[in-house]
C-alpha cells in the first residue's frame, strides 16, 4: 500500500479523529445586551425557541471542527445518505417484483381452474368406484371439482343446509384439509366407503394423476418457469453467465493480449450489467442488504466521530477559565454537568444521525412511490386519488399523534433531570462511604434517596399516561393503512379494471407513501428524546458561555483600575518626638 493510501486510511480511523480539545474558547462579546441575554437564558427552565436550541447544538461541530474533520464527516454522511437512497430504490424494485409475482400466481391459478374440470373428467374415468360414487353423491362430485378452494365449497348455497347441520364437516372446511379428509367427512359418503374399500385409494390415485396432468400443461410450465426466475433461478443464471464471459475473456487476453479483445470485454460488461439489474428476489435482496450495511456503518462512524469531538469540545469549554466553579455557585438550575458531557452528546449525535438518514429515506420513498400511486389512475373520479387518500390519512394521523403526545418532550426532559438527581445522591453515598459510616447517617441518606425517588416515579406515571394515548392512536388510526388499499382496490377488481397484482402494488406503494408522510408519527418518541437532550446541552452551553462572560467582565474591570507606580509619603501629625 502506498504512503498516500495509508495516510488516507489512517484519517478515517477513530484514533485520528479531532477530539475538540484544541478548539479555542473565543472571548465573549462583552456588552450589556449580551449580558442580559445570557443571564436570562441561564435562568430559564426550557429554552424559548426549539429551532434555536437544535441549531445551537448542531452548529459547533460543523463550524468549529477542523477542515479535515469536517471533510471526513461530510464524506461519511454523504456515503450513508447515498446508500440509503439506493436502498429505497431496491424497495421500489421489490414492490414491482411483488406485483409481478402476484400476477403470475393469479394467472397460474386461473389457468389451472380453467383446465381442471376437463382433466378431472378424464382422470375419474380411470377409476370406476370413484366415478360411481360421484354419480351417486352430488356433494362428493362438487367437493372434488371445488377442491382445493374449500371456502367456495363452504359458501356453496346448494349444500348450505347440509354443511350448517354438520359440525365435523364445518371443522374440516375451516382448516387446510386434504382431499382424503374432506371426502371422509362428507355426509352419506361413509357408507359408500365402507361398501367399497378401494374408494379412498382411488381418490388418492386420482389426485396424484390430476396433479401430474396439471403440471404438464404448457400454460402451467410457462408460469412455473416465471416463478422460478422471479424467486432466484434468474440470479444463478445471470451470475453463471458472468462467470462464463469472465473466464472466456480472461483466457482470450492471456493468449492474445489486449489486442482484438474488445468483443470479449463488451460481453463481460454486458453480462455484469444484466446480472446487476436483474429483477429476481435474490438480486434485489443482495443489493439491498449490501447497501443497508454500508449505510449503517458509515452513519455510525460519523456519529462516533461527532460524539468524540463534542465531548472534548464541551469539556474544554467547561474546564476553561474556571467555568465549572462559577456554574456551581451561580447557576443552580444546571444539574449534573458531568452527565451532560458524558451522555447527552452521545444521545444527541446518535439521534441526529438516525434522523438525517430517516428524513432522507422518507423523502426518497415519498418521491419514488408517489409517482406509482399517481399512475394508478383516478379514484372515485379524482385524478391521483390514491395519492391524495394517502396524504389525507397521513395528515390526520400526524395531527392525532401531535395532539396525544405534545407533552412528551417536556416529560422526558424532566425524567432525565430527575434520574440524574437520583444518580447523584447514590454516587454521593458511594464517594462518602467512610464519612457516612463514621457518623452513622445512613437513615439521612436513605431519606435523601427517597426524596429523589418520589419525583422519578411521579414523572414516570405522567410518561406512561402520555404513552398510552400514543398507543391508542397507533392501535386504531395507525393500523387503518393496512386495509384501506385492499378495500378500495377491491372495487377495481369487481369492476374488471384492476388485477390482484395491481392491487398488491397499490397496497405496497400506499403503505410506503403513508409511512413516509407519517415520519413525525413514526419517529415521534425519538424526536421527543432528541429535543429533551438538545435542551439540556443548549442550557449547559449557555451557562458555560455566561461563566466565560463573567470571567471576561472581571478581567476587563481589573484593567480599568489604575494603580500609581509611586505612592506619596504620608505625613504623621502629632507632637515631635
Amino acid at each position: 500500500m502506498s504512503g498516500r493510501l495509508r495516510r488516507l486510511r489512517d484519517l478515517f480511523k477513530l484514533e485520528s479523529a479531532n477530539t475538540g480539545w484544541d478548539c479555542p474558547v473565543m472571548a465573549p462579546d462583552i456588552s450589556a445586551q449580551k449580558r442580559k441575554e445570557l443571564l436570562e437564558a441561564t435562568m430559564l427552565e426550557t429554552p424559548r425557541s426549539a429551532t434555536r436550541t437544535v441549531l445551537g447544538v448542531l452548529s459547533p461541530y460543523w463550524l468549529k471542527a477542523g477542515k479535515i474533520e469536517r471533510g471526513i464527516a461530510t464524506g461519511l454522511l454523504a456515503t450513508s445518505l447515498f446508500m440509503t437512497w439506493y436502498s429505497v430504490q431496491m424497495t421500489v424494485e421489490f414492490g414491482e417484483w411483488s406485483g409481478g409475482l402476484t400476477n403470475t400466481v393469479q394467472h397460474l391459478a386461473q389457468s389451472v381452474k380453467t383446465a381442471r374440470p376437463e382433466l378431472i373428467a378424464k382422470s375419474v374415468d380411470q377409476y370406476p368406484a370413484l366415478k360411481s360414487a360421484m354419480d351417486e353423491h352430488p356433494i362428493l362430485n362438487e367437493a372434488i371439482h371445488t377442491y382445493p378452494d374449500l371456502t367456495a365449497f363452504l359458501n356453496n348455497k346448494k349444500f348450505a343446509d347440509v354443511i350448517k347441520n354438520d359440525a365435523a364437516l364445518q371443522d374440516v372446511l375451516n382448516k387446510n384439509s386434504s382431499l382424503e379428509e374432506l371426502v371422509s367427512a362428507l355426509p352419506g359418503v361413509e357408507k359408500t366407503i365402507a361398501q367399497s374399500p378401494e374408494l379412498m385409494g382411488q381418490v388418492s390415485a386420482m389426485k396424484t394423476l390430476l396433479t401430474q396432468n396439471l403440471m404438464e400443461l404448457p400454460e402451467t410450465q410457462e408460469h412455473l418457469d416465471t416463478l422460478k426466475s422471479l424467486s432466484g433461478s434468474g440470479f444463478f443464471d445471470a451470475w453463471g453467465k458472468v462467470a462464463k464471459t469472465t473466464y472466456a475473456g480472461t483466457t482470450h487476453v492471456l493468449k492474445n493480449g489486449w489486442n482484438d479483445s474488445d468483443e470479449q470485454l463488451k460481453d463481460m460488461k454486458g453480462s455484469l450489467r444484466d446480472a446487476w439489474y436483474n429483477k429476481d428476489l435474490a438480486t434485489i435482496a443482495l443489493k439491498f442488504t449490501a447497501m443497508a450495511i454500508i449505510s449503517y456503518k458509515a452513519a455510525q462512524y460519523f456519529a462516533l466521530r461527532w460524539r468524540l469531538w463534542s465531548t472534548g469540545y464541551y469539556t474544554n469549554r467547561w474546564t476553561t477559565s474556571s467555568a465549572y466553579m462559577r456554574m456551581r455557585t451561580l447557576f443552580n438550575n444546571i444539574d449534573n454537568p458531568a452527565q451532560r458531557i458524558e451522555q447527552d452528546p452521545a444521545k444527541f449525535t446518535a439521534g441526529a444521525v438516525s434522523l438525517m438518514t430517516g428524513v432522507t429515506s422518507a423523502g426518497i420513498t415519498l418521491g419514488a412511490f408517489s409517482s406509482q400511486l399517481w399512475a394508478m389512475g383516478p379514484l372515485f373520479g379524482v385524478a391521483g386519488g390514491f395519492f391524495w387518500l394517502g396524504a389525507a390519512y397521513a395528515a390526520a394521523l400526524t395531527a392525532l399523534t401531535m395532539k396525544a403526545g405534545y407533552k412528551l418532550p417536556s416529560i422526558q426532559r424532566g425524567q432525565q433531570r430527575r434520574d440524574a438527581d437520583l444518580r447523584a445522591v447514590l454516587d454521593k453515598i458511594h464517594t462518602n462511604a467512610d464519612v457516612i459510616a463514621q457518623n452513622k447517617t445512613e437513615s439521612v441518606e436513605r431519606e435523601l434517596v427517597n426524596r429523589r425517588l418520589t419525583p422519578v416515579m411521579k414523572n414516570s406515571v405522567r410518561e406512561i399516561g402520555t404513552q398510552v394515548k400514543l398507543i391508542l392512536v397507533d392501535a386504531t388510526a395507525g393500523n387503518l393503512s393496512i386495509p384501506i388499499p385492499w378495500i378500495v382496490g377491491a372495487f377495481g377488481v369487481a369492476a374488471g379494471t384492476a388485477s390482484m397484482g395491481t392491487v398488491s402494488m397499490i397496497n405496497y406503494a400506499f403503505n410506503r407513501v403513508t409511512s413516509a408522510m407519517s415520519f413525525v408519527v413514526n419517529r415521534f418518541e425519538q424526536l421527543s428524546q432528541m429535543k429533551a437532550t438538545a435542551d439540556r446541552i443548549y442550557m449547559f452551553d449557555r451557562a458555560v458561555q455566561a461563566a466565560h462572560y463573567i470571567d471576561a467582565e472581571k478581567k476587563q474591570a481589573a484593567k480599568r483600575v489604575i494603580i500609581p507606580k509611586e505612592m506619596p509619603a504620608m505625613k504623621i501629625s502629632g507632637p515631635e518626638a
